[in-house]
């Protein structure tokens, strides 16, 4: 999962990302985000990596996309 988010971030800007970056950015801008938005929305307690992943899959399958907004959060719940 960060591998494929990493390959479409590098898509999107346009220069290599290595691993570690990669592994950074994907930490700083896809996931914490996403689990401060899913907890905002009450939607889980302390827990984070399984909500992230059933939100994240919900919101591909759904809307068959791999971006995040508050529209695309109340689609999804």
């Amino acid at each position: 999962m960060v591998d494929a988010w990493g390959f479409r971030a590098m898509q999107s800007r346009g220069e290599a990302i290595n691993r570690t970056k990669n592994a950074v950015l994907w930490l700083e801008t896809e996931f914490r985000p996403v689990v401060a938005m899913v907890r905002e929305a009450g939607l889980v307690g302390d827990r984070t990596g399984a909500p992230y992943m059933r939100i994240a899959g919900e919101r591909y399958w759904l809307l068959r996309t791999h971006e995040w907004s508050d529209e695309m959060l109340q689609q999804v719940i």
